[in-house]
Formats: structure tokens, sequence, C-alpha cells
């Protein structure tokens, strides 16, 4: 197993655990390293789930995507 300096665990691929690295990661990913609240260009504004954004120039913001 290694640390990386993300905080992230790499391992192999079936080797024992490695699911529970898989999961450690991806709780790690959404609660530190994927946070768009703690990105400044964003405009959450009516942001709903499953959304994709669209850079605005005007405003240099990227906003979400309505369809």
């Amino acid at each position: 197993m290694t640390i990386l300096s993300s905080g992230l665990e790499s391992d192999d691929y079936g080797s024992p655990g490695w699911n529970h690295i898989y999961n450690k990661n991806m709780e790690l990913l959404e609660e530190e390293l994927l946070k768009l609240k703690a990105l400044l260009d964003v405009d959450l504004d009516a942001l709903d789930d499953q959304e994709s954004f669209v850079y605005n120039s005007s405003t240099q913001k990227w906003e979400p995507l309505n369809p």
C-alpha cells in the first residue's frame, strides 16, 4: 500500500482490503478534495444534482448548464 501526497491510498487490485481502500478514497474525494463550494469561480445558485457546468466569460464564473 502507498499513501499519495493527496492523502489517497494506492494498492494492487485484488489485494486483501482493496475494496476498503477504494471506499475510503471515494469518501476522501467527496469530503475534502471535490467540494464545489471551495471553488471561487463557481456560481452555486440554483445548482441541482447531476448538473453540468458552462463557463460564462462575462461573469468569469462556471455556472450550471440548464437543459
